[in-house]
């Protein structure tokens, strides 16, 4: 189920998208952070799957057929989360702007998500509990999306407010302007023009 995590993860997070006692899902990730399944940062108190972990764990999720419901409560903890911080947030608290930050890839992950299951009405929701943060400290997102598992060589150059898809791959002295949509697992090879 961590796999949903688009970024690394706190503890009662995983414990909202597991759907599990906190104490629970806190031991079995410990145990995955033992076997070196799972990263853990002291610092910060986060974890974070590897990414080939967590593909195979999407993957396995999809087999199982619950995809969807660990989606749902991930979507369900951080439009919760979106809607307490937009109401809470000063721009002039770092403490609470890095706590926004950290979360940033999840975030992603969530908006991600509700616009591919045709729920704008949430995704509009979650923005708009954000935009203090989206406008004061991460004015880039929403201009150039570049998807999970996406593959970029040296020497390309990717123009503003462009899209590009999962899992796509892009070799060396690629150009893609600027406005551009492309879609997911294309694969661009090098000395290539892509254009609006």
């Amino acid at each position: 189920h961590l796999s949903v995590f688009g970024g690394s993860f706190d503890l009662g997070a995983a414990a909202a998208v597991v759907g599990g006692d906190e104490f629970e899902v806190a031991d079995a990730v410990a145990g995955l952070a033992k076997r070196s399944l799972v990263g853990y940062d002291g610092g910060t108190g986060r974890y974070r799957l590897l990414e080939t972990l967590r593909q195979f764990g999407a993957d396995r999720l999809v087999a199982a057929g619950e995809s969807e419901s660990a989606q749902a409560r991930l979507a369900a903890y951080f439009t919760a989360f979106a809607a307490e911080e937009g109401r809470r947030f000063d721009e002039n608290s770092k403490a609470m702007r890095e706590h926004v930050q950290a979360e940033v890839d999840n975030l992603l992950a969530v908006a991600e998500w509700l616009a591919e299951s045709g729920r704008p009405a949430d995704l509009i929701t979650l923005t708009r509990d954000l935009w203090q943060f989206l406008n004061q400290e991460a004015p880039a997102i929403g201009r150039t999306w570049i998807q999970r598992g996406t593959k970029i060589d040296n020497l390309v150059q990717i123009g503003h407010n462009t899209h590009v898809g999962k899992y796509s791959i892009m070799c060396g002295q690629v150009g893609v302007g600027g406005s551009s949509r492309i879609g997911s697992q294309v694969v661009i090879g090098g000395k290539v023009g892509v254009g609006d």
